[in-house]
């Protein structure tokens, strides 16, 4: 009887969640949910002896709970396919729906920043995916990579993904709000079998027309890039001017390829 008692409150939680969000059209866009707030008819959390009773959620410190990031799903077997997911991540009280990319090197991985598809000409001030705070703080590794409208990885124009450590201070200010940071991690890029040393670059400082060009620390100087040298890993720059977003590879001119609907860059963690 608890058991069934378990299952229906755990189910009941789940629809209500995804209904309330549903309204607010969560597909295919970057939705604020601002202080998204637990179901009311959902009730309280309910005990459990284990995830058998939690009917597609977890048994969590004897209570079912959501899963905190894509990767504890995608490891659970109940999730497989890229897709939006609810997920409450480590500290935050509610939960929130994200978008997990279950394909890309291995899968798992929690999308917290996805470019809008206009010029932002100096407009971009934090990650664009809700808690991506709570997301951020217990990841190691960051995925680089340009997007289509359903979020699966853009093909065209070259391009290739890429694995990274995650630099500590992502956790904390959304790389385009660097002022020009060159770091050397540990990197892998698609095609690859094993990660490198690599130049990863970041901020919003100008520079002349390379990934490999030297930060222009002139007064005022601003245009934006994130890239990795010497790769064909994604070349984001442009989002501190009002002269476009450009998308090429990190081997290309910066203006080589323009951003837009079919490819947008996005940065996931897991």
């Amino acid at each position: 009887m608890r058991r069934r008692a378990a299952k229906e409150a755990s189910a009941a939680l789940r629809r209500a969640l995804l209904t309330s969000l549903s309204l607010v059209g969560l597909v295919g866009c970057t939705v604020d949910f601002g202080g998204l707030q637990r179901p009311s008819d959902a009730g309280p959390p309910m005990p459990c002896d284990d995830a058998a009773a939690c009917d597609g959620l977890r048994c969590a410190a004897g209570f079912c709970d959501y899963y905190p990031d894509c990767q504890g799903l995608l490891e659970s077997g109940l999730a497989t396919t890229s897709g939006n997911y609810p997920i409450r991540p480590e500290g935050l009280a509610d939960p929130l729906v994200a978008f997990c990319d279950m394909v890309t090197d291995g899968g798992g991985w929690t999308v917290v920043f996805l470019a809008g598809t206009g010029d932002y000409n100096r407009s971009i001030t934090d990650y664009t995916e809700v808690g991506a705070g709570w997301i951020l703080a217990p990841s190691s590794e960051a995925l680089l990579a340009y997007r289509d409208p359903a979020r699966g990885l853009a093909v065209t124009e070259g391009a290739r993904w890429a694995r990274i450590d995650l630099p500590a201070d992502w956790k904390t200010q959304c790389p385009t709000e660097a002022r020009g940071t060159d770091a050397n991690v540990m990197a892998l890029v698609e095609g690859e079998t094993s990660p490198r040393l690599r130049m990863l670059r970041y901020g919003l400082r100008d520079f002349d027309e390379l990934c490999d060009d030297d930060w222009d620390t002139s007064p005022g100087s601003d245009f934006g890039r994130i890239c990795i040298r010497s790769t064909e890993a994604p070349f984001f720059n442009g989002f501190e001017s009002s002269n476009g977003d450009f998308c090429p590879h990190s081997l290309q001119p910066h203006r080589a390829v323009v951003c837009g609907v079919n490819r947008r860059f996005s940065i996931a963690v897991r």
